[in-house]
């Protein structure tokens, strides 16, 4: 019974361990901002994933709105010049 016991606390280590590792699925995008609303992509997006940076600053979401179904970023575009 203790074999058994060692062999599924060994699998769940392991399971464990296999699910830790990043997705490597995500990408960046560099957009200069010149209006207010911005579609970046064609499809929605994880809002889970999503920062907005300019420069190695990364940005607070109340500094700007997301429409995560419409991937469209709202930015007040004389305060940032790009991002």
């Amino acid at each position: 019974m203790t074999k058994k016991g060692l062999y599924l606390l060994l699998f769940l280590i392991g399971f464990y361990a296999n699910s830790q590792n990043a997705s490597s699925d995500f990408r960046s995008k560099k957009i200069k901002v010149v209006k207010d609303t911005i579609s970046f992509d064609s499809i929605p997006i994880n809002p889970q994933n999503f920062k907005v940076r300019v420069g190695e600053k990364i940005l607070y979401p109340t500094e700007y709105q997301i429409l995560y179904t419409e991937a469209l970023l709202i930015i007040n575009s004389k305060k940032y010049k790009s991002s």
